[in-house]
């Protein structure tokens, strides 16, 4: 009966992805040889990495506790196990997060009368090895590329009393899922004043100087941290082609909400996609494509180094929000918001974090796979959760 009511779900079968079949395979394996095999490459094996393997390991397992679901009219019923929750790893996991995110973003923090577009920052391969080694390196990235937004927008508009909003996602890795520091950012097309009101940009303003503007303040930035000399800023001005590159999107206006919420996803998208890769079990080798049709191979061991190296330290933000949109902008006008309800003896409206922020995952799963997974699949009627289990044994 399973699968028969059109629209009702069907619970993944996680082990039968080609990562979770590499890391059951390979993992002890792989943590065994790190420190000969990868540590000079990738650096000191992190805890972290561990913590995230065992957890994946687990995700979608019932054994790490579950949900219960019946139908109310037929007595059906299914157990939904719990996910893993692991940032930049799991892919099904980055997937919610990536909705989550998307969400928040353009309900709750963007203005949806407000024109926006993204925007991509990156730096020459011969810096991009102080990122992979320092992993604190990246928020004073993300701090040179919102100065330069901001510093650009200012001359556009010949004020320095307004600022930008914008969202920068933490990117690590490439096409092939090598190492490729670089940085994805969502921005509104304008500033803010203190009044809150938004002041559009021109129609036409100088880019091109952002490439340079970011250069010079990430330079100064290496400097600061001690990671480079005059030297290496010689040697880089030197090049024809400097490797900096800063790329900015069309105009996305606020009718085009598909797009806007698309945008915003991408910024916490998983380093694997499982459509482009494949494992051959039986030779120990993983083959990777990227968008262009193109496949590496690379040994089962090489690509979980490749991988692991990717993983946030614990506590480590990959989402910074900056200006207009920073927690504290938005923090001071939530407290100016309840103050004047408070003297207007009103009851002030609940924010949107509360009701959408955090969606149910089974409004995540519609989303996504266009099926209900509070369909019954034997009869179609309606189902609910009726309990979650997560103490052991259960008799």
């Amino acid at each position: 009966m399973e699968g028969s009511i059109k629209g009702a779900y069907v619970p993944r079968n996680l082990r039968a992805s080609p990562l979770y079949q590499l890391v059951e395979d390979h993992y002890e394996a792989f943590e065994g040889c790190y420190d000969e095999r990868y540590q000079g490459k990738y650096g000191f094996w992190r805890p972290v990495v561990k913590d995230v393997f065992l957890r994946y390991l687990d995700c979608g397992c019932l054994h790490g506790g579950f949900a219960r679901i019946r139908c109310e009219d037929c007595g059906d019923e299914y157990l939904l196990p719990y996910s893993c929750k692991c940032r930049c790893f799991c892919p099904s996991c980055s997937q919610r997060r990536a909705l989550e995110l998307g969400e928040s973003l353009t309900e709750e923090i963007i203005d949806a009368q407000v024109p926006i577009r993204t925007s991509t920052f990156t730096i020459p391969k011969m810096l991009r090895i102080y990122f992979m080694f320092d992993h604190k390196l990246y928020p004073r990235l993300c701090q040179c590329a919102f100065e330069t937004v901001k510093e650009l927008f200012q001359a556009a508009l010949g004020r320095e009393d307004v600022v930008p909003g914008m969202v920068i996602g933490i990117h690590t890795w490439g096409s092939f899922v090598n190492t490729h520091p670089h940085l994805h950012g969502m921005l509104c097309q304008g500033c803010y004043d203190k009044e809150g009101n938004f002041h559009p940009l021109p129609d036409a303003f100088d880019e091109k100087k952002s490439e340079k503007l970011f250069m010079h303040k990430v330079f100064k930035m290496l400097l600061v941290e001690d990671k480079i000399n005059e030297s290496v800023i010689e040697n880089l001005m030197s090049w024809h082609n400097s490797g900096f590159n800063v790329h900015f999107s069309d105009v996305l206006y606020p009718d085009d909400r598909e797009n806007r919420e698309k945008a915003a996803r991408y910024l916490v998208r998983a380093p694997i996609s499982l459509s482009k890769m494949s494992y051959k079990r039986d030779e120990g080798k993983v083959v990777y494509g990227n968008q262009g049709g193109e496949k590496r191979v690379f040994e089962a061991l090489d690509f979980l180094a490749l991988v692991s190296s990717h993983i946030p330290d614990r506590f480590e933000n990959r989402i910074l929000y900056y200006g207009y949109w920073s927690k504290k902008s938005r923090g001071l006008r939530k407290k100016r918001e309840e103050e004047l309800s408070a003297k207007e003896l009103t009851v002030a409206e609940p924010s949107l974090s509360s009701r959408i922020c955090r969606r149910r995952w089974a409004a995540l799963i519609r989303k996504i796979w266009e099926t209900d997974p509070l369909i019954c699949r034997a009869c179609g009627g309606s189902m609910k959760i009726i309990s979650f289990i997560d103490d052991f044994p259960v008799y």
